[in-house]
């Protein structure tokens, strides 16, 4: 189905054009669909603006206001004029076409990307887990944190929290595949994969040959994305070990890593 999407935008000097998205819109014409989903905190706005001079209670009731009032849009016309007239640190861009599926979990999906607010949390949480992990005393000559590398493919610098060498540097990264939409996994993989496998292609001028190793969480009712995402990886060069295999890589690492010093990473033993 054919629908259009909103972001909302927290916009506090219009003459700057500085925003941090706190939500989104989707409408749906063909069920009738019409949602606005925001954020239950403000952690994008404390990211963006700090947390100096910030109406937190005001910011909150606009949001809350228009999750209300947006429910009474009945047409794009009637979902253009909504996004034109808002006037207040709450903006919302003109609405933007996007295919639909499936119109709740699609609202998630788009939240999910656009403002992310929850998602980064459940990545930090994971992270902690892995740390506690990954680093035991008996492996901790053998790995190295904060590993920064360039992704030949987009050029984007990536931080890494955990690397270890065995012929090659393994890039260990987190990443959480929480996404009740089955595209957004695939997506998600899909980058993963592109990155992963521009990595192992292309040696570093410090750490020399590459590859990237992913330690994934699923949703436990989610039977079908572990699949998925490992396909994907195979044909990418890239590793997957699911949180539960954790201790596979661990005796990997005890058994196979070796021990050095590298110039520019931190070092478990100098943390």
């Amino acid at each position: 189905m054919k629908g259009y999407y909103c972001v909302i935008q927290y916009c506090p000097d219009p003459g700057r054009f500085e925003v941090a998205n706190v939500g989104v819109v989707l409408y749906c014409p063909e069920t009738s669909f019409v949602r606005a989903k925001t954020s239950n905190g403000n952690k994008r706005i404390i990211q963006v603006f700090g947390r100096k001079d910030q109406d937190w209670e005001r910011i909150n009731t606009l949001k809350k206001g228009i999750e209300e009032r947006v429910k009474d849009v009945s047409s794009l016309d009637e979902l253009k004029y909504f996004a034109a007239t808002r006037a207040n640190l709450l903006q919302m861009t003109p609405p933007m076409p996007i295919r639909v599926n499936a119109p709740e979990k699609d609202l998630d999906t788009l939240f999910e990307r656009l403002v992310g607010v929850q998602q980064k949390r459940r990545t930090k949480g994971l992270l902690k887990r892995l740390a506690e992990r990954i680093l035991q005393p008996e492996i901790r000559s053998k790995i190295v944190q904060d590993v920064k590398v360039r992704i030949p493919v987009n050029g984007r610098q990536a931080d890494i929290p955990f690397g270890w060498q065995n012929g090659r540097f393994n890039l260990v990264k987190p990443v959480e595949f929480q996404a009740t939409n089955p595209d957004s996994i695939f997506t998600t993989a899909c980058r993963y994969g592109i990155e992963g496998e521009s990595l192992y292609q292309n040696p570093d001028p410090q750490l020399g040959q590459l590859q990237l190793v992913v330690v994934a969480d699923f949703r436990s009712d989610d039977k079908e994305s572990p699949r998925v995402v490992r396909r994907v990886f195979e044909q990418s060069q890239v590793r997957l070990f699911q949180f539960d295999e954790v201790s596979t890589l661990i005796n990997e690492i005890k058994t196979t890593g070796k021990d050095f010093p590298i110039t520019g990473i931190r070092h478990t033993d100098q943390s």
